[in-house]
C-alpha cells in the first residue's frame, strides 16, 4: 500500500460524474462515480482516496471482498 500525500486540489465534474484529486506530489487520481447517485461527492472522494492508497480500484475491491462476510460465504460454496 502507498502512503497518501497531502491533497492539493479536489475537482468534482458533475457533468461527466468524475472526481479528481490532485496530490501534493503532483500526481492525480480520477474516479467515475457509478453508484446510485452519480453526483455523490463524498463517494467519489472516498473512492479516489482508496484508489490512491491501494494503487488501483481492483485492489480496493479485492481487499474489501476479503472482509465481506457475504462474499466469503459465496466463495466457500463455490
Amino acid at each position: 500500500m502507498n502512503a497518501i500525500p497531502k491533497i492539493k486540489k479536489v475537482a468534482f465534474d458533475d457533468v461527466n460524474h468524475k472526481t479528481t484529486i490532485v496530490w501534493g506530489d503532483g500526481q492525480h487520481t480520477t474516479v467515475t462515480n457509478t453508484s446510485g447517485n452519480p453526483d455523490d461527492h463524498y463517494a467519489g472522494f472516498c473512492a479516489a482516496v482508496c484508489k490512491k492508497l491501494f494503487g488501483s480500484t481492483s485492489a480496493v475491491i479485492k481487499t474489501m471482498h476479503t472482509f465481506d462476510v457475504d462474499e466469503v460465504a459465496r466463495r466457500k460454496k463455490a
